[in-house]
C-alpha cells in the first residue's frame, strides 16, 4: 500500500513539472504629465499629454472655458484669472479612466495707483491730522484688457516715525506732525511686492499736521440758547466750570445789544456742540470770541475764534409731538424750544374715530395745562379722563403758544393730536431691595403707583413711592431695634403694583444683608455769585447735591472765611434763607462779599433730609465768588493832585479795577493837560484801588478848576463792566503832604503807629480803618484813632520782631489834614521792630 501512494506522488510532480508557465502582464498605466499647472499671463499655454496604452483614445474638457480652454490635442490656454480643472477622459474598449489637472490662472499687472488719495496743491501731499486716520485705497493696472489682475498690493511707509501703515488695508495712522512718503506697490506675492526691484509702485507724499480745532457753526437755537457747534469734541473742562462759562469764552453786545444777564452752558453728549443759556433774550448785534485755551479732547488747542452775528429769535417754535407718562394720562406736548403759555386756550377737542367725547372739557380748561421745567414741554393732565375716551386718539387746536421772543407756533393756531394710553403692561418685577441708612429701598422695573408695605424681620413699614425715582418704593425704618441690626434679614413685600398692571395682589420675598453702608447727601458742586433784584442785589450759594434733598430749615447760619491774593480772612458767620429744588439747594445772603475772592464754608450737620431719610454730615466747600450779573463800574470816589511839582493826579476807585483798562492813558482826558502815562498803583483785595496819572511838570495850576473825562475802565476780571463816561469839574489841591511816602511808620508789641509832617483832623466824618495783614493772616484790630499827627492802631495780637505788617485802608478810611487835604488811601508796609 506504502509502495502504491510514493508511486502516486513521483506520476503527479512528473506532471507538473511538464506544464507551461506563462507571465501575467503588469497593469495597464494610466497618467497626466501633471497634476496641477500655473499659467502667468492670459494667452499663456501648458501642454497636458496622457500616458497610456495603445489604442486608448484621450478626450479634454476644461471646468471653465472662461478662465482656461483646453483643446483636443491637450493644449491649455489662459483666458483670465482663475482656477479651472481640466479632466482628460481615457477610453479602450470598455474601460474608461478620469484624470485631472488643477490650473491656474495669474494675470500680472503692469502698474499700481491709489484711488482714494487727496493730493492738495499747496503742500503737494494727502494731508491727515494727527488724532484720525486715513484708510488708503489702491488698485492694479492689469497687464491684459482681458482680465483684473491676481496680484497682490502692499503698502509701506518711508517713516515710520511718522505714522504706521497696515501694510495690507492701507490704514495710516498718523504719530507725529511732518511729511512721509506712502508707497504702494504691487507683485504675485507680498515679498515680490517689496522687492527692491519691483518697478510697479506709486509713492506720494504725506503731511501730518496737528489738527484744526474750529468752530463749524453758531446760531441760535431759541431766543435764550445760542449753539457753538465744533469740528471735533471738545474738551468740557476747557469750555465750562460745572454751568459757569470760562473766561475763554466772551459774548458781548454793541450799544444797542439788549444785555443778556447771568451766561451758563451745557455740552452735548457728543461733547461737540456748547449751548449757551442766557437769562435774557438775545437781541441785537453780538460779538462771540472762544480762545485757545479751549481744547479738543484729543488736546488740541481750538483756532480763536471772532464773529460778529445779529442774533434775534424770529423762528417760531416746532411741535415735536406727545408722549404719555407712566399712568398713561399725563400728556407731553414738546417743542423744540422753551414755550409760554400765559395766553393758551385749547378749542375743538374731537376724537379722530368720530365719536363724541364724554368730557371735552378735560382737554379745552386751561388750568389743566402746565409747563415743564424746562419750558420746553406742555403737560396736559387728563388723569380724570373718562374711562370711554382713553387711549382713543384726540386733536385739538391749540391758541397762544409762542416762544419766549414771542413768535407763534408754525402753523397757527397749532392742531395737535394726542393719546392716552392705559392699556394693561403687566405687573412690575422686583430688581433689587437693599437698606440705605434708615430706609429699605425697592426697585422695580415699572413705576410703580400703589408702594404697599414690607415685612422686614416681623416689622412692619410702610412705604412710599419715591416722588424723584417712580421705580423706587422707600420704606421708612422707625424701630430702634431694627434700625440697630447689622446682619441679614427677610423681608416680604405685599401689595404694591405699577400702573395700568391689571391686578394688586402681589408678594415678593428677599433676603436683605443690614450691615451695607448708608449713602448719605453730600454736595458735589457749589457757585457763588450775585443776583440783582428790582431794588437790591443779593449773594447766592448754589449747592448742588448728589441726590435730591429737603430742607430742615428755611433759615440758618453758616460759618466761613475768605481768601484773595493770599490774605485770609478771619471766621465769620454767615445768616442765610434757603431753597431747595430736587437736589439744587440755594442760600440766599444779604451779607457783602468780594467778587472773585475764594470763599470756604462749612456746611453743618442736619442740614438736609434726603427721600431716603438720611440726613447730611458736616461738610466744607471752597468756591469762588463769581461776578454774577455784571453793572458798569462805579464812577471814582476821588481825584486828588499831588507830587512836588503838580506832576501827579491820583484817581481813587472803591473797587477793583482791570489792570489793561486802567493803565490805559487813552482812557483819561484833562483840558489843556497831556496825560504822559497811567500807572494802577494800587489793586489789592479789601482797599481802595488808585490809578496815578503822570503830567508834564507844572501844566496844573492848585486850587483851579479842570474839566476831567474818563471811561472805558473796567472792574477787575470783568467784575464790572465798563465805567458809564464820567465827566467832572473838579478843583485840584496838592496834597502832597498826605502822600504815603511823606509818613513814617513803626510797629511794635500790639500798637501800630502812622507819623505824619501835618496835623490830622479828628472826629466825623474822619475815620482811621485799616485791615492788618502778616503774612496772609489777617490781625484783629481793637482800636483805632487820630491824635495830633499821628494814627495810632491797637492789635489784638502781638508783633514779632522782624514781620512784614501790611495795612490795606478800606473805602471809609477818611483821613484830612488841617488844610482839608485827604489822605491817599494806598497800601502801607511796615517791619515791626
Amino acid at each position: 500500500m506504502k509502495k502504491r501512494f510514493c508511486l502516486f506522488l513521483s506520476l503527479c510532480l512528473v506532471f507538473i513539472m511538464c506544464i507551461t508557465v506563462t507571465p501575467l502582464n503588469a497593469a495597464a498605466t494610466y497618467k497626466l504629465n501633471a497634476s496641477s499647472r500655473t499659467l502667468n499671463g492670459v494667452g499663456k499655454k501648458c501642454t497636458l499629454t496622457l500616458t497610456a496604452p495603445r489604442g486608448t483614445k484621450a478626450t479634454w474638457k476644461s471646468s471653465s472655458s472662461a478662465i482656461a480652454s483646453v483643446s483636443s490635442k491637450g493644449i491649455v490656454t489662459a483666458k483670465k484669472k482663475g482656477s479651472v480643472t481640466i479632466t482628460c477622459t481615457a477610453k479602450k474598449g470598455t474601460l474608461v479612466k478620469k484624470l485631472t489637472c488643477k490650473v491656474t490662472v495669474k494675470v500680472p499687472a503692469k502698474a499700481v495707483e491709489f484711488t482714494n488719495a487727496v493730493i492738495d496743491e499747496e503742500y503737494d501731499a494727502h494731508i491727515i491730522e494727527l488724532g484720525t486716520t486715513y484708510d488708503f485705497n489702491a488698485r492694479t493696472i492689469s497687464s491684459s484688457s482681458k482680465s483684473s489682475s491676481t496680484d497682490v498690493i502692499r503698502f509701506y511707509l518711508k517713516d515710520t516715525t511718522k505714522a504706521d501703515v497696515n501694510e495690507k488695508t492701507g490704514l495710516v495712522t498718523p504719530k507725529k506732525a511732518g511729511y512721509t512718503t506712502l508707497t504702494a506697490c504691487c507683485g504675485a506675492t507680498a515679498e515680490k511686492a517689496a522687492a527692491p526691484e519691483n518697478t510697479k509702485k506709486q509713492s506720494i507724499h504725506l503731511f501730518i499736521k496737528k489738527p484744526s480745532v474750529t468752530v463749524v457753526d453758531c446760531g441760535l437755537l431759541s431766543s435764550h440758547e445760542l449753539l457753538i457747534t465744533f469740528n471735533q469734541a471738545m474738551d468740557p473742562s476747557t469750555l465750562l466750570a460745572n454751568t459757569k462759562l470760562l473766561p475763554a469764552i466772551a459774548i458781548q453786545g454793541d450799544s444797542k445789544a439788549s444785555q443778556l444777564g447771568t451766561l451758563t452752558g451745557s455740552i452735548s453728549e457728543d461733547q461737540k456742540i456748547l449751548t449757551i443759556h442766557s437769562q435774557n433774550a438775545f437781541n441785537g448785534v453780538y460779538t462771540i470770541s472762544l480762545g485757545k485755551t479751549i481744547k479738543s479732547m484729543s488736546g488740541y488747542p481750538l483756532t480763536p475764534f471772532s464773529e460778529s452775528r445779529t442774533l434775534k429769535d424770529t423762528v417760531g417754535p416746532t411741535y415735536l409731538g406727545c408722549t404719555v407718562d407712566d399712568t398713561g394720562l399725563i400728556v407731553s406736548l414738546n417743542f423744540n424750544e422753551p414755550v409760554s403759555i400765559t395766553n393758551l386756550v385749547a378749542k375743538d377737542a374731537k376724537r379722530s374715530d368720530g365719536k363724541t367725547l364724554v368730557n371735552p372739557a378735560a382737554f379745552t380748561t386751561t388750568g389743566n395745562y402746565k409747563l415743564s421745567e424746562d419750558q420746553k414741554s406742555i403737560l396736559l393732565d387728563l388723569t380724570g379722563l373718562s374711562p370711554v375716551d382713553q387711549n382713543a386718539g384726540i386733536s385739538l387746536t391749540l391758541y397762544g403758544i409762542v416762544d419766549l421772543a414771542n413768535n407763534p407756533t408754525n402753523p397757527y393756531p397749532l392742531i395737535a393730536a394726542i393719546y392716552t394710553n392705559t392699556t394693561s403692561t403687566g405687573q412690575a418685577q422686583l430688581q433689587n431691595l437693599y437698606r440705605n441708612g434708615n430706609s429699605v429701598v425697592a426697585v422695580f422695573d415699572k413705576s410703580i403707583q400703589i408702594p404697599g408695605y414690607a415685612l422686614v424681620n416681623n416689622v412692619m413699614l410702610n412705604g412710599e413711592v419715591n416722588k424723584f425715582n417712580k421705580k423706587e418704593v422707600i420704606y421708612q425704618i422707625l424701630d430702634t431695634g431694627l434700625l440697630n441690626t447689622k446682619t441679614s434679614v427677610s423681608a416680604v413685600l405685599y401689595n404694591y403694583s405699577a400702573y395700568n398692571a391689571g391686578a394688586t395682589a402681589t408678594s415678593m420675598q428677599r433676603t436683605i444683608n443690614f450691615g451695607t453702608a448708608c449713602a448719605i447727601p453730600a454736595v458735589t458742586s457749589s457757585s457763588f455769585t450775585t443776583k440783582k433784584g428790582n431794588s437790591s442785589s443779593s449773594t447766592v450759594l448754589t449747592l448742588t447735591f448728589n441726590e435730591p434733598v429737603t430742607l430742615l430749615a428755611s433759615n440758618g447760619k453758616i460759618s466761613g472765611k475768605s481768601m484773595l491774593d493770599g490774605i485770609i480772612g478771619a471766621e465769620t458767620s454767615y445768616n442765610y434763607t434757603a431753597e431747595a429744588s430736587q437736589n439744587i439747594v440755594t442760600l440766599t445772603f444779604t451779607n457783602t462779599f468780594t467778587d472773585l475772592a475764594t470763599y470756604s464754608f462749612t456746611l453743618p450737620d442736619f442740614m438736609v433730609l434726603d427721600g431716603y431719610y438720611n440726613y447730611n454730615g458736616s461738610q466744607t466747600i471752597t468756591v469762588t465768588k463769581e461776578v454774577g450779573e455784571t453793572a458798569a463800574l462805579p464812577a471814582p470816589s476821588a481825584i486828588q493832585l499831588a507830587g512836588n511839582a503838580n506832576q501827579y493826579i491820583y484817581i481813587t476807585f472803591d473797587n477793583m479795577l482791570d489792570n489793561v483798562s486802567a493803565e490805559n492813558k487813552a482812557n483819561y482826558s484833562i483840558s489843556g493837560v497831556t496825560v504822559q502815562s497811567a500807572q494802577l498803583v494800587s489793586n489789592s483785595y479789601g482797599c481802595p484801588s488808585v490809578v496815578k496819572l503822570t503830567v508834564a511838570p507844572d501844566p496844573i495850576t492848585a486850587n483851579a478848576p479842570y474839566p476831567i473825562k474818563i471811561s472805558n475802565i473796567k472792574g477787575y476780571k470783568n467784575a464790572y463792566s465798563a465805567m458809564e463816561p464820567y465827566s467832572i469839574m473838579i478843583i485840584l489841591t496838592n496834597n502832597q503832604a498826605l502822600e504815603p511816602s511823606s509818613l513814617k511808620a513803626s510797629a511794635t508789641g500790639k500798637t501800630i503807629t502812622l507819623d505824619f509832617p501835618v496835623s490830622l483832623r479828628t472826629g466825623n466824618p474822619h475815620n482811621a480803618n485799616y485791615t492788618v495783614t502778616v503774612n496772609g493772616n489777617a490781625l484783629t484790630v481793637e482800636d483805632s484813632k487820630i491824635k495830633s499827627n499821628q494814627i495810632i492802631l491797637t492789635l489784638k495780637e502781638t508783633l514779632t520782631k522782624g514781620q512784614l505788617i501790611q495795612l490795606k485802608p478800606l473805602a471809609d478810611n477818611y483821613i484830612m489834614d488841617m488844610n482839608n487835604q485827604r489822605l491817599l488811601n494806598l497800601p502801607i508796609t511796615i517791619t515791626a521792630s
